[in-house]
């Protein structure tokens, strides 16, 4: 989910904790659906679809940077190296 939302993807997620805590944070929120919701999954495909190549660019811009303002990599690089005690 962070990965996909840092190379300017648009997830289409389910609604569970990380899609909540991380994606609904973000342009992408209208692309989470409700567990097992099949209709709700092909209508978000159908609006990426109907986008225009400049639309997508930007909004993938826009969820990058997005991302990078609610996770700091370098931070979680060096949060994980303690936990596993790498220096």
């Amino acid at each position: 989910m962070v990965e996909s939302l840092a190379r300017g993807v648009v997830p289409i997620s389910s609604d569970v904790c990380v899609a909540r805590e991380f994606q609904g944070r973000t342009s992408a929120a209208g692309y989470i659906c409700r567990r097992g919701d099949v209709g709700c999954f092909v209508e978000k495909m159908e609006s990426l679809v109907a986008m225009s190549r400049r639309e997508l660019v930007e909004l993938g811009f826009r969820l990058s940077e997005e991302i990078y303002r609610l996770v700091d990599p370098v931070k979680t690089a060096e949060h994980v190296y303690r936990i596993f005690g790498v220096d």
